[in-house]
């Protein structure tokens, strides 16, 4: 589908790469830059993302055309130090994220050797929150009872944390490390079984952390 914005002399759109990620879309959008003496024919892999296939798409990193890129050029003399060039969708496994991708070792409109290579990420962690800050997520559908988290907090006992509340139930134990699909855990045992098949709101405090999923599953 389209990218989320048009292109410009200096940036030209290529080609999106757009697969469904939870209850969202994502896609991988390939960026020519054209103008720039020092990157002329290089292409970069930026992240976009829509909650409607077919409209609404946006850029992950406020930057835009020229914003963080998702699959960074390797050094001078890399196999992918002139294109990153998402192959297909991601795939999932269990214990993460694997982003096959052409990576080009000279510029785009000149000679270059072509090879694969692979970006593994962790569970979840395509994008997401960083900072500290408090806020309340929009409506969702409670699809099941216990609500699982994945966050990275900060490193070197800096008191990162994440924490969850809602309503009926208050709030959950804080997050103190980095998990991955992590339960969280209210007092007296209490969940969402009482509201699945709702719309919940949840409140969110993030302390020098990092928070990628929220959700909802059976057990």
């Amino acid at each position: 589908m389209g990218p989320p914005a048009l292109a410009n002399v200096h940036h030209q759109l290529y080609s999106q790469v757009t697969f469904r990620f939870y209850d969202v879309f994502l896609g991988l959008v390939m960026v020519f830059d054209a103008a720039d003496p020092a990157k002329v024919g290089t292409v970069h892999c930026r992240m976009s993302w829509s909650s409607q296939l077919a409209s609404g798409w946006h850029w992950v990193d406020k930057g835009g055309l020229t914003g963080k890129v998702f699959l960074p050029l390797g050094p001078k003399g890399a196999f992918d130090s002139h294109i990153t060039f998402a192959a297909d969708a991601p795939v999932i496994v269990a214990d993460g994220i694997q982003v096959f991708y052409m990576g080009g070792n000279g510029p785009h409109n000149g000679a270059r050797n072509t090879s694969l290579g692979m970006l593994k990420l962790g569970v979840d962690r395509f994008a997401g929150l960083r900072g500290s800050a408090k806020f309340a997520t929009r409506s969702v559908l409670c699809t099941g009872p216990v609500l699982r988290l994945s966050a990275d907090v900060a490193a070197g006992g800096g008191g990162g944390s994440v924490g969850v509340s809602h309503a009926a139930l208050g709030a959950a134990a804080p997050v103190t490390a980095n998990v991955s699909d992590a339960a969280l855990k209210f007092s007296g045992g209490k969940n969402f079984a009482a509201m699945v098949g709702k719309n919940v709101t949840l409140s969110v405090e993030l302390k020098d952390a990092t928070l990628y999923t929220i959700s909802f599953t059976a057990k």
